[in-house]
């Protein structure tokens, strides 16, 4: 049988002496509690017990006996039967042991634990014991002017629930809330989304058509990000990736054509039109982002970690575009002709080609 953790100190006290010593007065207790009762494994030296008047050293059962009657348990004043006896006997340090088990009707709440061997022949008797409950530990001492130990079960174990019970909302709370790193950091990194907003900007656009085209974005890229709330989706990725490459293209090609055909009227058509490709494409970047989450998530995924997730895309796009705006704002005022618009938006659409037919070329 292993020996109760909480014996360690008499065993390092008593293994410095030799064998047919003992460290006088002492004893240790291991109690363990349950929901209907506790269990004890009483260690004590030897020759203390043998002491005892009312031992018989030739009768086990005397010995059992009087360490059954030392120990009085009481659950809200109701006597719990002790029962039990000696398990082992430890020669190395010259102890027994013993197991016992106090039963009580009820769900244990208040409980009395009352302690009694060895004072009456040696008033200095001290017993270390230690009281688990719910996989924690405390130690206490019964000795001559403390005989006696209270346990508050029920208002220990309800205090440790509550604390569970407010400790996992706020972890799971903190889980969800990383999403929201999650997606700013997707936005962040990705450079394909953020070219695809560049390229929606390298047209002059005023402050009210801005805040339209970059909601539509949103408003697209956030209906497709929650369909896996309510159907599992099974996409492409190559195919998702080779299509938001596209929407690159297409963007430049159009501001292409808005700058040759250098009038206000064709400008304000293309920007009219671009309401509703802008719309369809973020539907398409949506499910770039759908995928990427779901490949991210740990478990099922659910509404709060989606929302925070689409919250950073939303701040990364914002920081995006605060950065980008006032500096193309300020070119476009300064080089009325937008030669560079024109040679960004063919870059733009080369890079997003090359993309395209790289992306593609994964799916044969």
């Amino acid at each position: 049988m292993m020996f109760p953790t909480s014996l360690l100190s008499v065993v390092l006290m008593l293994i410095a002496q030799p064998v047919a010593a003992h460290t006088a007065g002492m004893t240790s207790t291991h109690i363990s509690v349950t929901e209907h009762g506790l269990g004890f494994v009483f260690t004590s030296p030897r020759p203390e017990l043998h002491a005892l008047p009312e031992v018989d050293p030739s009768h086990p059962e005397t010995l059992d006996a009087a360490v059954r009657g030392a120990f009085t348990v009481r659950n809200n004043g109701d006597l719990c039967p002790l029962t039990g006896s000696q398990t082992a006997v430890l020669d190395k340090i010259d102890s027994v042991q013993f197991t016992l088990k106090a039963d009580c009707e009820a769900t244990l709440d208040t409980v009395q634990i009352d302690y009694s061997l060895l004072f009456e022949s040696q008033s200095s008797h001290t017993n270390l014991a230690s009281i688990t409950l719910s996989n924690r530990t405390q130690h206490v001492t019964f000795g001559e002017e403390n005989r006696s130990h209270t346990l508050p079960v029920l208002a220990i174990l309800q205090a440790w629930n509550e604390q569970r019970r407010t400790a996992v909302p706020a972890r799971a709370q903190s889980r969800d809330t990383r999403y929201f790193q999650v997606g700013f950091d997707h936005i962040l990194s990705g450079l394909d989304h953020q070219l695809f907003l560049l390229a929606l900007l390298l047209l002059p656009l005023g402050i009210p058509t801005l805040f339209t085209t970059v909601t539509t974005f949103t408003v697209a890229h956030s209906i497709t990000l929650a369909l896996p709330l309510f159907q599992p989706l099974s996409i492409s990725v190559p195919i998702v990736e080779s299509l938001i490459a596209a929407s690159i293209v297409y963007i430049a090609i159009e501001n292409l054509v808005a700058y040759r055909r250098a009038n206000a009227a064709a400008t304000a058509n293309t920007l009219r039109r671009r309401l509703l490709t802008t719309f369809i494409f973020g539907l398409i970047h949506g499910l770039g982002f759908s995928t990427f989450l779901s490949e991210t998530a740990t478990g099922e995924l659910s509404l709060t970690p989606l929302l925070f997730f689409n919250l950073g895309v939303e701040a990364g796009q914002i920081v995006l575009v605060l950065l980008a705006y006032p500096v193309l704002h300020y070119l476009y005022r300064r080089f009325p002709r937008h030669l560079w618009a024109q040679a960004a938006s063919i870059a733009l659409a080369l890079l997003g080609g090359l993309w395209c037919i790289e992306r593609a070329a994964s799916l044969i």
